[in-house]
């Protein structure tokens, strides 16, 4: 079926689903299914001891949730543990500015290509910070207009509101409700369940961004920068129950907090075959960065060697 699975949708349905929300607005767009209401895994007896071992050996909080797309389960680790974003939320800010052009009748200029190019595939600060901006801003995502190197906008609060806003009117709809935008992007708290739950739109399809777009999207997660080749990334070139992996789409994300401890977070899909599984580790409290970005690997490997032998 090759590399993944048409994103759910056929390109048709987006397309007409993405002309609808346009026409219609918010009222006509839906939800992505919860992936809380999945069965959980049978097989979380056997995996939780070992993850609750890694976590131990490297002393932080760590959390894992996976969604198996095939059998419509969900595995949780330390679900209660939660994480600033960090760079995660590169993901959720780019489906946002897809969402924005799908509105406003169109696709993602060659401007907005380069800033989410930048932005999840070079974990490029500025250019997320561009793209956030004209989240509140009507008519400038058909626009070809734009600076060549972006620079940190010093944002109004009222502007950083509305910019807010409408990422947050993008959480409702990939159906996340516990991480929230609050005036600024990166900082804000999320858990792994809800992580996955916006990889579970990305792999299922939703019905207001253009299908075309969102392939590019998952094209620039795939990893070329080596800052995306650990956490989910680690999968690349691994295999599961003896079976190659096919794909993997990642975002990772890093920062200190203030005591300077490292909050270490990675989400992804990994394809194998024509099965798919969202992924998301969420961690805290590293006191180096390197040491957190081996962490998740561990983690994410572990959970798939010791579900699928």
């Amino acid at each position: 079926m090759g590399r993944r699975r048409a994103l759910g949708l056929g390109a048709s349905a987006l397309l007409a689903g993405a002309v609808l929300s346009a026409c219609g607005g918010k009222g006509q767009e839906d939800a992505v299914p919860s992936v809380g209401a999945a069965p959980g895994d049978e097989a979380g007896e056997e995996i939780s001891p070992v993850l609750e071992g890694i976590a131990e050996e490297y002393g932080a909080a760590m959390s894992l949730a996976v969604f198996d797309h095939d059998a419509g389960t969900l595995y949780r680790f330390a679900p209660e543990e939660s994480s600033f974003e960090a760079s995660i939320v590169k993901v959720p800010i780019a489906l946002s500015t897809m969402r924005r052009a799908a509105e406003e009748g169109g696709r993602l200029s060659d401007l907005q290509h380069d800033l989410i190019e930048r932005s999840v595939g070079y974990s490029d600060n500025l250019a997320t910070a561009e793209l956030f901006r004209l989240l509140g801003v009507q008519g400038e995502y058909l626009s070809e207009q734009g600076p060549e190197e972006p620079g940190d906008p010093a944002m109004e609060e009222e502007d950083a509101r509305k910019s807010s806003d409408y990422l947050n009117e993008t959480y409702d709809l990939l159906g996340v409700t516990g991480t929230h935008a609050d005036g600024t992007w990166g900082d804000n708290e999320t858990q792994a369940a809800d992580q996955v739950q916006i990889m579970r739109g990305i792999v299922d399809g939703v019905d207001w961004v253009d299908p075309e777009d969102m392939t590019f999207l998952t094209g620039v997660m795939t990893p070329e920068d080596e800052s995306q080749n650990w956490g989910v990334g680690a999968m690349i070139g691994d295999s599961v129950g003896g079976e190659a992996v096919t794909d993997v789409d990642v975002k990772n994300g890093w920062i200190q907090d203030d005591t300077g401890a490292w909050h270490i977070n990675s989400v992804g899909v990994v394809f194998v075959d024509d099965r798919a599984y969202s992924a998301a580790v969420i961690s805290h409290g590293f006191d180096e960065q390197m040491v957190g970005q081996e962490a998740a690997s561990e983690m994410v490997r572990a959970y798939f060697a010791e579900k699928f032998g």
